[in-house]
C-alpha cells in the first residue's frame, strides 16, 4: 500500500478578507481538493487550519492567491506547521484575537443580486435591500469587530427560515452574508412627508415617489450612507427650486442614472470612464457633457463648466425607483451647507423641512455616514484620479512597511504601497513540503476592487534601479489631517488606516462627525496613541482641541504633507531624490504666510527644502478674499503695476478706493496658485466671486483648447517665480479661450522647465492637479523629456491627502 505524506498547516490571512465571502470560498475550495480542516474569522483576520498532500496544499495556496472572491484583497498570507488532524473541513464561528482585521467599505449591488432584483421568479423580485457576499453595505452598518451580524443594525431583523438555510449553507453565495434578508424578513420601505406621516409602504412608495418627482417635488432619498436630496433631472424648474432651497447657485450636481444607456445621453464617456461607471465602486464620474445636455439642461445642472458628474444607481433600493421613474434623477447630499451628509429622518425633519417636500426611507440604521465617491479618468494618460475617496474605497487598511533611506542621487522603482494590488512573490516552489511552509510569508496580488487598473497611476518603470529593504516601525500614530476636506490617519502594527472622507472641520457637526469617527475607530482596534502629528497651522480647531488635552504633537507644513503623501503611495524613501511640485489653494507655510505654490527638493534626512516658489501678494481681507476673487486679481495688478482698464472700468471710484485702502491694510501673504488661478479668472471671466470651492479653476478649465498654440512663459529670479509677464499676456489676449489655454500651458511648461534643470523625478500633489488639463499637459511634457513622474494613486490630489503625508513624515524618526 502507498502512503501520502500529510501536510497540517495553520494559515492566517491578512487584508480586505471578512464580509466578502472568504469563508465560503475557502470550504468550497478546501472540498473540491479533498482537504480536510477548518476556517473562521477573527479580529486579525481569517484563519484556515488545513490537512492534505503536499501537492493539494500547493494548489488550494496557489488558486487562493490568484482567483479569490470579488471583493477580497488579500495582502498577506502567514502559513506555519502544525500537529492539528481533521476528519472533515468545517466552517467554525468567529473568534476573539487581536484587533486588526478591516472594516470594508460599502459596495454597489453585484450582477448576480441585479439579475434576481429583475427576475419575476425570484423571491427577491423588486426587493429593495437586496445584497450577498459580493455587494451591499459594510461601513455604513457596523457597530463593532467581528463583521457577525450581531454587531450591526441588522442584527434587529431577524431572518426568516428561507433567509437562515441561505445564510447557513456554505455552498450558497449568501453563506454568512450578514445584511441578508428578502421582502419577509428584511428592512422596509415607507414614504412619508416632513412631519412624519407614513404616505405609502413597501413597492408602492417608490410608485408614489414617481409620482411625485413627475410632479416637480423634491424628495429626500436614504441611500447606503446619508440622504440625498432628489429631484426630476429633466425638469430645469424643479433643479432651480432645489439650488434655490438648498442655497447652492452654481455648483454643479450630480445625477443618478439607472443604466449606461441613460447616462450616455448626458455625457460622451469614454471607454475608461465607462469601466468606472459601471465599476462595484459607482463613484461620480467626471465627464464631458454631451450636445444633447448642452442644449438642455447644462446650465441648470453644472452651469459654466464643460463636464457633468454621473453615476449609476448603486442599490437596489434605487433600482426599484427607476423601475417607475424613467429619467435620470438629480441626486445631492442632503445637509446643511458644509455640515456631513444626514443619516436619520428624524434630523433630516429637522434640519431641511423647507429643502425636501417629501422622505422615501427605511428602517436599517446608518451607523456610520458616508458620501460618493468622485473620480475623473484620463484616457491619454491611462489613469483615474480621484477628487473624494468615500463610499467604495473608504474606509481602507493596508500594510505598510517603509522604505530605508538610500543615497539621495539613487532612483528607486514605483511600487505602490498604498496600492489595491500588493507586489507579488513566489508564491511556493514547484514541490511544496512542511519545511518550506513554515513561518513563509506570501504577498498576495490580487484585486480589492473591480477594475482595479484603472485606480493606478501609470508610473515609468525604473526595474534596474536598487530596491530599498522596509522594516516595520514599532509606533502608533494618529495623523490628524487638513482642516478643509479632512480626513484623518492612523498607523498601527504594520498597517495605515485611513478614514473615509469627513469634510470641512470649520463646521461644529462635521468636527463631531470627526470626533464620532476617531472615537470609533479607538474603539474597534483598542487603540492608544503614542504619537500624535498635525498641521502647522496655529488655529486648526481639533489641533488645539488635542493641545487642550495636553497631547505633545509634532507638527508638519501642509504642503510638505501634500509631497510626502504622493511619495508614501509610491514607495519613495524620504529622502528619495526628488523635485516635488505643491501646488493647490492654501496652507500655512513655515515663514508664517500662506502657501500654495511650492517646488521643493529633498535635503538628506532633513526633508523638504523650498526650492521655488510664486511671487507672494497681498490677500485683500484675508480669507475674504478666497469667496471675493477679485480682491486677490486687484492685488496682483497693482503688485505688477499692469495697466488693465477692462478690468478696473468693472468697478467705480468709491470701490477703487476701498481697494486701495485694503491693499494697504493687508497683512496676510499668499504663494497660492489656487489664488492666482483665482485672480486669473476674475480677468478673463470677469469672475467677481464665486460661492464654491474650485469654482474659478473650473472655469477656466472649461475654456481650454488644445489645438490652440499657447504658451505663456513665467519667469524664474532666484527662489521667486514672477507673474509679470504671464498677466500682461493674458492682459493682451482677447479671446477668453486662449488666455485660459496659455496660462495652463504656462504652469505646465514651467514645472517641466524645472523639472529639466534638476534632472531630478517628479513629484506632484496637490490640489491643482485635480484641473485635468492641466495634469494632461503636465504629463505631455514630462514624458517628452523622459523625466520620470509620480502622482496620486489611491487618493485625491488635494487635502484628503494631507494625513497620509503627516505619517509617513512621522515615521522618519524610525530611519534615522
Amino acid at each position: 500500500m502507498r502512503f501520502i505524506r500529510l501536510n497540517c498547516l495553520k494559515i492566517t490571512l491578512k487584508g480586505l478578507v471578512q464580509g466578502v465571502g472568504m469563508r465560503p470560498f475557502i470550504y468550497n475550495l478546501a472540498l473540491s481538493l479533498g482537504l480536510k480542516g477548518q476556517v473562521y474569522n477573527d479580529d486579525s483576520g481569517v484563519k484556515i487550519s488545513l490537512c492534505g498532500s503536499a501537492a493539494d496544499c500547493e494548489s488550494f495556496l496557489s488558486r487562493l492567491k490568484k482567483n479569490p472572491p470579488p471583493l477580497a484583497r488579500i495582502d498577506e498570507i502567514i502559513c506555519e506547521n502544525s500537529s492539528e488532524i481533521f476528519d472533515d473541513f468545517r466552517i467554525i464561528s468567529s473568534q476573539q484575537a487581536q484587533k486588526i482585521a478591516p472594516i470594508l467599505s460599502d459596495f454597489a449591488i453585484c450582477a448576480d443580486c441585479e439579475a434576481e432584483f429583475r427576475d419575476p421568479k425570484n423571491r427577491r423580485y423588486h426587493h429593495a435591500f437586496i445584497n450577498c457576499t459580493h455587494c451591499g453595505p459594510r461601513f455604513s452598518i457596523i457597530s463593532s469587530l467581528p463583521y457577525d451580524r450581531k454587531n450591526t443594525s441588522m442584527a434587529e431583523f431577524k431572518m426568516c427560515a428561507s433567509c437562515e438555510r441561505e445564510y447557513n449553507d456554505p455552498l450558497n453565495r449568501r453563506f454568512h452574508a450578514q445584511p441578508t434578508c428578502c421582502p419577509n424578513c428584511g428592512p422596509k420601505a415607507f414614504l412619508k412627508d416632513l412631519k412624519g406621516q407614513i404616505l405609502a409602504h413597501g413597492e408602492s412608495a417608490f410608485s408614489t415617489c414617481a409620482e411625485l418627482l413627475e410632479q416637480g417635488k423634491i424628495i429626500a432619498i436614504k441611500g447606503l450612507g446619508g440622504f440625498h436630496l432628489c429631484c426630476d433631472g429633466s425638469n430645469a424648474k424643479a433643479i432651480n427650486e432645489l439650488r434655490k432651497r438648498k442655497n447652492r447657485p452654481a455648483k454643479p450636481l450630480a445625477i443618478m442614472c439607472e443604466n449606461e444607456q441613460m447616462a450616455s445621453a448626458l455625457a460622451d464617456f469614454t471607454n475608461g470612464e465607462k469601466k468606472l461607471l459601471n465599476s462595484q465602486l459607482r463613484p461620480i464620474v467626471l465627464a464631458k457633457k454631451s450636445q444633447f445636455l448642452r442644449a438642455k439642461l447644462s446650465q441648470a445642472i453644472a452651469p459654466n463648466i464643460d463636464k457633468i458628474g454621473v453615476f449609476l444607481a448603486p442599490t437596489s433600493f434605487n433600482l426599484l425607483l427607476f423601475y417607475y421613474f424613467k429619467k435620470p434623477i438629480i441626486a445631492t447630499s442632503a445637509n446643511l451647507s458644509g455640515e456631513p451628509i444626514i443619516t436619520s429622518s428624524h434630523e433630516l425633519c429637522a434640519k431641511l423641512n423647507l429643502m425636501a417636500d417629501f422622505v422615501l426611507d427605511h428602517n436599517r440604521q446608518i451607523l456610520n455616514p458616508s458620501d460618493d465617491s468622485v473620480v475623473f479618468y484620463s484616457e491619454s494618460l491611462e489613469l483615474a484620479q480621484y477628487i473624494r475617496t468615500s463610499r467604495g474605497l473608504r474606509p481602507s487598511i493596508v500594510p505598510f512597511e517603509i522604505p530605508n533611506n538610500i543615497s539621495p542621487n539613487s532612483r528607486i522603482p514605483s511600487e505602490n504601497l498604498l496600492n489595491s494590488r500588493i507586489p507579488s512573490k513566489n508564491l511556493l516552489n514547484s514541490r511544496i513540503s512542511s519545511e518550506n511552509l513554515l513561518n513563509s510569508r506570501i504577498s498576495s496580488e490580487n484585486s480589492r476592487i473591480p477594475n482595479e487598473d484603472l485606480l493606478n497611476s501609470k508610473i515609468p518603470s525604473e526595474n534596474s534601479q536598487p530596491k530599498c529593504t522596509p522594516h516595520t516601525p514599532h509606533k502608533t500614530i494618529l495623523a490628524l489631517g487638513s482642516e478643509l476636506k479632512n480626513t484623518f490617519g492612523i498607523y498601527y502594527k504594520g498597517n495605515i488606516f485611513l478614514s473615509p472622507y469627513i469634510g470641512d472641520l470649520k463646521n461644529i457637526a462635521t468636527k463631531t462627525r470627526f470626533d464620532a469617527l476617531l472615537a470609533t475607530f479607538k474603539h474597534t482596534y483598542e487603540l492608544e496613541f503614542t504619537e500624535i502629528i498635525a498641521d502647522l497651522h496655529p488655529h486648526f480647531s481639533h489641533t488645539k482641541d488635542f493641545e487642550k488635552s495636553g497631547q505633545n504633537l509634532k507638527k508638519l507644513a501642509h504642503h510638505k504633507a501634500h509631497i510626502y503623501s504622493v511619495m508614501c503611495e509610491n514607495n519613495l524613501p524620504l529622502d528619495a531624490d526628488i523635485i516635488g511640485f505643491a501646488f493647490d489653494g492654501t496652507g500655512y507655510g513655515e515663514d508664517f504666510k500662506i502657501w500654495g505654490g511650492e517646488v521643493f527638493g529633498v535635503c538628506d534626512s532633513k526633508g523638504l527644502k523650498r526650492l521655488y516658489y510664486f511671487d507672494n501678494f497681498a490677500m485683500i481681507g484675508s480669507q475674504n478674499a478666497i469667496k471675493n476673487i477679485y480682491f486677490l486679481a486687484f492685488a496682483l495688478l497693482r503688485k505688477y503695476e499692469l495697466s488693465a482698464p477692462s478690468f478696473f472700468g468693472r468697478f467705480n471710484e468709491n470701490q477703487l478706493k476701498r481697494l486701495e485702502i485694503g491693499l494697504k491694510a493687508a497683512s496676510v501673504q499668499t504663494s497660492s496658485l489656487g489664488r492666482i488661478f483665482d485672480a486669473v479668472a476674475s480677468i478673463v471671466l470677469g469672475l467677481d466671486s464665486v460661492s464654491y470651492d474650485a469654482q474659478a479653476p473650473m472655469e477656466l478649465e472649461a475654456l481650454y483648447d488644445s489645438s490652440l498654440d499657447v504658451c505663456y512663459e513665467f519667469s524664474i529670479s532666484g527662489e521667486i517665480i514672477s507673474l509679470k509677464s504671464v498677466l500682461k499676456s493674458i492682459l493682451a489676449e482677447s479671446l477668453p479661450s486662449a488666455a485660459a489655454t496659455g496660462f495652463i500651458n504656462g504652469i505646465a511648461a514651467l514645472i517641466a522647465k524645472i523639472a529639466k534643470k534638476h534632472e531630478k523625478s517628479v513629484v506632484l500633489g496637490g490640489g491643482c492637479f485635480a484641473n485635468k488639463a492641466l495634469l494632461e499637459q503636465t504629463i505631455t511634457l514630462l514624458k517628452a523629456q523622459n523625466t520620470p513622474y509620480y502622482l496620486p494613486k489611491n487618493l485625491p490630489a488635494g487635502d484628503e491627502s494631507i494625513a497620509l503625508g503627516q505619517l509617513y513624515y512621522a515615521l522618519k524618526d524610525e530611519n534615522e
